[in-house]
């Protein structure tokens, strides 16, 4: 996991298992953690920090996904993948944005009933390039995560001041 100016934007009981040292956790970043919501508590929280200029995790959807379930058909990992954000966000009040290809998936899930915050790329444009350019939409101040092993998104994001951390440690966390 690599750190930089942006800081983090997990609780310390996330960062702690994701094995951020104390020094991090004590950084001069503002982070928020909110338990026991209702997914409509959930999404109203959501907005009003994204709103405050707090932001989400930004996860790479299909990258994590198709890590963790290979076996399965695409319906079915994302559906794992949204398991696995909902389990770290009911668990630690963590804000977490999904982003998969497609907008004209069939199946794709609601985003009403779920914790997390789950989008689809317009057509015509990749996930990669949503995840790019919410990451450089932000305030260099602001804590931002990104959660890929996509080289050319690492490079990127990492580049625009993201802080980075793998599919593979976000899926361990995620599963415990």
């Amino acid at each position: 996991m690599q750190l930089n100016r942006r800081g983090l934007v997990f609780g310390a009981a996330s960062m702690t298992a994701l094995g951020v040292s104390e020094a991090a956790k004590a950084a001069p970043y503002a982070w928020i953690a909110h338990h026991g919501m209702t997914s409509a508590q959930y999404q109203q929280q959501f907005n009003q920090a994204t709103a405050q200029g707090y932001r989400p995790v930004h996860v790479d959807g299909y990258n994590v996904a198709k890590l963790g379930w290979p076996g399965l058909t695409l319906d079915q990992q994302r559906s794992a993948c949204v398991d696995v954000a909902e389990n770290l966000a009911r668990r630690w009040g963590t804000l977490i944005h999904i982003v998969f290809d497609g907008a004209s998936v069939i199946g794709a899930p609601a985003g009403h009933r779920l914790l997390v915050k789950v989008s689809f790329s317009p057509d015509g444009v990749s996930a990669d390039d949503v995840l790019r350019a919410e990451v450089g939409a932000l305030d260099v101040s602001r804590p931002v995560v990104v959660i890929t092993d996509d080289q050319a998104i690492l490079t990127d994001v990492r580049a625009a001041g993201a802080n980075t951390v793998s599919s593979a440690t976000f899926l361990a966390v995620g599963r415990r």
